[in-house]
């Protein structure tokens, strides 16, 4: 039979581990690496302003401890084409499915990357606690969420907050990315090197942060990886047509990619060797790449702003249902 402390342990750290502050991607966004992005970030602007100039950065320079084969030179040119072609799409819808065993994390996402720009909606799923759905309007900087259980009606109203706050305070992790960008987007975006597999799939790497991120924000750090870690985990891409239809990782790959980095995995994971983990992955597909994308911040009279008084809150958000309903 087949053991269930990896799947456990994992599911812990990632629907319920401690909270991510998340990069700043406003340092230096170019495209390059990662789905809370790492060493690198990605820059739509300079993609939609000269298509012809867009390409990724410079991917961080893999150690010693990576053993990945060397990068077919045929392979590579076609990953960085794809790359390109996401980026002067500018728009498109991606869907992140992140599973592990019976818990898991459905986002589906239509983005903007020029003006920085998302919505989504996640539906969380725990053995333990159910279902849980989150909305999100992301735009930059802004976020706005709604989140509520299975069954319950939906609300007109949002929340206002750090997605930090809002975990500490409910516990459900929210959809990350960066600054409205999808985490899918920015694996697709900021991998690196490739060894062509078959005619549609390539073999490239990603830093482990950037891995750690897409399964959930609260993963890296809960992993104790560090936001400028240039170790690299595998990353299976698709490409077909000049064009970067999905990606997959799974959670094998990248806590082996985490041991050979000589790095401490937390306890619950260390035997993973040993399981079965054939369940446990995340994985990204593209759709409607280039179509119509237009992100709109909720109405001012619909926000209501997360406050550390849970009585003061509750009664802010009462009084903003009565008054939409």
């Amino acid at each position: 039979m087949v053991r269930s402390s990896v799947f456990v342990a994992a599911a812990a750290l990632v629907l319920a581990g401690c909270g991510d502050d998340g990069p700043d991607l406003d340092a230096s966004p170019t495209p390059s690496s990662s789905a809370s992005s790492t060493s690198s970030s990605i820059s739509p602007s300079a993609a939609q302003d000269d298509p012809t100039t867009a390409t990724p950065t410079a991917a961080p320079t893999p150690t010693a401890t990576s053993s990945a084969p060397a990068p077919d030179p045929a392979a590579r040119r076609d990953l960085r084409t794809a790359q390109r072609a996401l980026l002067r799409a500018n728009t498109g819808s991606v869907r992140t499915l992140m599973t592990l065993g019976p818990n898991g994390i459905d986002t589906r996402a239509d983005y903007q990357l020029t003006s920085r720009s998302m919505t989504s909606h996640m539906i969380l799923s725990s053995a333990q606690d159910g279902q849980v759905m989150v909305d999100t309007i992301g735009i930059d900087k802004g976020a706005w969420f709604q989140i509520r259980r299975a069954g319950d009606p939906i609300r007109s109203c949002w929340i206002s907050a750090d997605p930090e706050a809002i975990e500490q305070s409910t516990g459900v992790d929210l959809p990350r990315g960066s600054r409205g960008i999808p985490a899918g987007v920015l694996v697709a975006a900021n991998a690196f090197g490739a060894t062509r597999l078959d005619p549609s799939h390539v073999l490239a790497r990603i830093d482990l942060y950037t891995a750690a991120g897409a399964f959930s924000g609260k993963l890296p750090l809960a992993l104790g990886l560090d936001f400028h870690t240039k170790d690299t985990a595998p990353v299976r891409i698709s490409v077909w047509d000049g064009a970067i239809t999905g990606w997959r990782i799974t959670l094998f790959d990248l806590l082996s990619a985490i041991e050979s980095a000589g790095l401490e995995l937390p306890d619950g994971l260390d035997d993973y060797a040993d399981q079965d983990l054939s369940e446990a992955f995340v994985r990204a597909d593209f759709s409607d790449l280039g179509k119509d994308v237009t992100v709109d911040p909720p109405p001012a009279d619909l926000v209501v702003e997360l406050s550390n008084d849970q009585d003061e809150f509750q009664q802010a958000m009462a009084a903003c249902q009565s008054k939409s309903s």
